[in-house]
């Protein structure tokens, strides 16, 4: 038999009580962002660079956490026109993290999402690459951010070596989590 609401200790199997379900991974999920502040749309030679820095999260609210998760879904678009091989389209992201008040350092390196290029230097053609995209890494607290909380960074680079090449990174949504 079951034991009743509120008395412990539960017998071993025993469901949690209605009043744990609502503590079951509460303020697990510490920012949803589906706002453009580190889109990339490069549409002319050269590099675009963006960055956007998400809420802070304070010791208090890392609830004996010892990783986040940061989970983004973006639409990625690549297109190249010209057929040299030294003509390339990428997207680049990178993921920092720091103590809050201190300095910050990268989680994930700098690294291509995306690139294209035709790879032979003879024939014609356009090649355009629009696709969803997920994108999904977990950082492990250092012991200052365990200590002092702990806030996030993206950076993104659209970067085109033609004049009518395209490198866009448009964000749907960024959820970051405390696990």
């Amino acid at each position: 038999m079951a034991t009743a609401e509120g008395t412990f200790p539960k017998d071993g199997g025993d469901p949690p009580y209605n009043t744990e379900y609502n503590t079951i991974g509460a303020n697990r999920i510490r920012q949803i962002y589906t706002g453009n502040g580190f889109d990339v749309n490069r549409t002319a030679s050269g590099t675009q660079a963006e960055n956007h820095e998400f809420d802070a999260i304070a010791t208090a609210d890392l609830g004996g956490a010892k990783y986040i998760r940061f989970k983004m879904t973006a639409e990625l678009t690549i297109q190249q026109t010209s057929v040299s091989t030294a003509d390339n389209q990428h997207v680049n992201i990178q993921l920092q993290t720091k103590e809050i008040g201190g300095s910050y350092a990268d989680t994930f390196p700098k690294d291509i999402l995306v690139s294209t290029t035709h790879g032979n230097s003879s024939g014609s053609g356009t090649r355009l690459f629009v696709s969803s995209f997920a994108f999904e890494w977990v950082h492990a607290l250092t012991g200052d951010e365990l200590t002092d909380g702990v806030q996030m960074k993206i950076l993104t680079e659209g970067v085109t070596q033609s004049g009518n090449g395209i490198a866009k990174l448009q964000n749907k949504q960024v959820v970051i989590e405390i696990l």
